[in-house]
């Protein structure tokens, strides 16, 4: 009978230490981190940001095709637009003049390639690219 006693007083403490481990975000990157959890439940969600920018190679190299303005296009939903002197000389921050700066939901991914693509003033596709927006990050894009 004492044998039966311990073996049903153990497996009620390890059912319940088992319960007591909560479930949770466990990625420090992700949205919705939760320092209390100990167990990942499969709910993180993840956020990115993106700074595409151009520096005077660019500059020349687009004032050729007769433009004077840059659309750029992430996944083919317009996000911004630039004017040909609005280059830099250097990485901008996030946010920063003279750049286009986009923040993306990832869902439940710590990154996601996105597809960007230039048009100049009269519509015309300048240049395609694939990016790639990691969460908790700034990522900078140089047109190149």
């Amino acid at each position: 009978m004492k044998k039966i006693t311990v073996f049903v007083l153990l497996t009620l403490v390890l059912c319940i230490s088992n319960a007591c481990k909560k479930e949770g975000c466990i990625s420090s990157d992700a949205e919705n981190y939760n320092s209390e959890a100990k167990k990942d439940d499969g709910s993180c969600t993840y956020k990115g940001n993106l700074v595409m920018w151009f520096d005077a190679n660019k500059t020349i190299e687009y004032s050729a095709t007769g433009t004077s303005t840059l659309s750029f296009y992430l996944n083919s939903e317009l996000v911004g637009t630039l004017a040909l002197t609005d280059f830099l000389t250097s990485t901008p921050l996030c946010g920063g003049a003279q750049a286009i700066t986009v923040q993306r939901d990832l869902g439940g991914s710590s990154s996601a390639n996105y597809s960007l693509q230039i048009k100049g003033s009269s519509n015309q596709v300048l240049d395609n690219y694939t990016v790639t927006i990691k969460a908790k990050k700034c990522t900078s894009f140089l047109l190149n």
